[in-house]
């Protein structure tokens, strides 16, 4: 028995949907929060694939559409949402514990060209 897929093209309106996505650390944690989700943010949905594919994709259609406003208002529930994307890990290494802690990104230019910088403290202790 062979599986059978669904697919669908997405457009979004207003095109391009602008949104703000923030990095920042609070220790060694990395998080990202978004921001400026339009509000009249909307989406289309066009059935793609294989024959078999576009059948079952418009089968499905009208129960996404159904189901629509409550998705729109879930990706606007994402405004100002903040997650914790990840950790940076201490590392062992011959003997020693080193553990990232205070990470700061910033940016500073090498003639007109700008670049990231990403500094931190690092804590040093014997591996336990």
């Amino acid at each position: 028995m062979s599986a059978t897929s669904f697919g669908y093209n997405v457009s979004v309106t207003p095109s391009p949907a602008s949104l703000t996505l923030t990095i920042d650390f609070s220790g060694a944690t990395m998080s990202a929060t978004i921001s400026n989700i339009p509000s009249d943010i909307d989406f289309t949905l066009t059935p793609t694939g294989g024959f078999g594919q576009e059948i079952l994709s418009q089968i499905l259609l009208p129960i996404i559409v159904i189901e629509k406003p409550h998705l729109v208002s879930q990706v606007t529930e994402l405004n100002g949402k903040k997650y914790n994307i990840a950790t940076i890990p201490s590392i062992s290494v011959e003997g020693i514990d080193i553990t990232p802690g205070d990470i700061l990104i910033s940016s500073f230019s090498v003639g007109q060209t700008a670049m990231l910088e990403v500094t931190c403290s690092l804590t040093v202790t014997p591996a336990s």
